[in-house]
């Protein structure tokens, strides 16, 4: 069976409501678009991290919507000012999905959401330097993001477990909310997460650094599976 055949065949039979997401956080332009072209058949969205898109630009999402039009392509642009045309730019790029972050302001928030409806495009609000992330999640949920993403930074990631506690508590609190969670998800501990049944499931550095992508991803995606709700 082959690679875009068997990653069919899990999705198929996988949890239909999660989805894998890929962080490619590389800053080397030709590394980034080696791996989105190694694993873009076997994955449900590639985010172009916030590294890449500030070396490379909007060319890198330009170029993955080129090679890929049917692709999912996540822009991690963390916007925190400029909502509308930020939102704009990397819609106009190609971008499916833009980020914001969770502590912007609410007419910041207002403005991407807004950008979004125009073209059927989708926002992920970033709860990454949040500290009331359950009372601020409440707040923007109100404001009509699309996902609300529990995120742990990746310099404190050696000090912090992963932010499956945060999840389970956001998800009690607005169960109907849309969430994905990210930060040191890795094959050790992905059955937790999965467990959690979040929307998404955001993996980085486990994927990116591994000999054999592919083989990685399958890995994850068969533990999603198995012990996604």
């Amino acid at each position: 069976m082959g690679v875009s055949a068997y990653a069919h065949l899990i999705l198929i039979n996988g949890n239909k409501y999660m989805k894998l997401q890929v962080a490619i956080d590389y800053t080397d332009l030709l590394q980034a678009k080696r791996t989105i072209l190694e694993i873009a058949e076997v994955v449900d969205i590639i985010e172009i991290g916030t590294p890449l898109l500030l070396s490379a630009g909007k060319e890198i999402i330009c170029w993955s919507k080129k090679h890929f039009p049917n692709l999912c392509v996540l822009a991690d642009a963390k916007i925190v000012d400029g909502g509308e045309a930020e939102a704009a730019m990397l819609f106009d790029s190609g971008a499916d999905i833009v980020t914001v972050i969770a502590d912007a302001n609410d007419s910041t928030i207002r403005k991407v959401v807004s950008e979004c409806k125009k073209n059927g495009n989708k926002c992920m609000a970033d709860l990454i330097i949040t500290r009331d992330s359950i009372k601020r999640a409440e707040e923007i949920n109100k404001l009509g993001v699309d996902y609300l993403c529990v995120h742990t930074a990746f310099d404190i990631q050696a000090d912090v477990a992963t932010p499956f506690e945060e999840l389970l508590q956001i998800k009690k609190s607005l169960p109907k909310a849309s969430t994905a969670i990210a930060g040191g998800i890795n094959l050790q501990n992905i059955q937790y997460v999965a467990a959690a049944n979040p929307d998404i499931i955001i993996v980085g550095g486990c994927i990116c650094n591994s000999s054999d992508k592919v083989s990685t991803i399958m890995q994850i995606k068969e533990a999603m599976r198995r012990y996604g709700g």
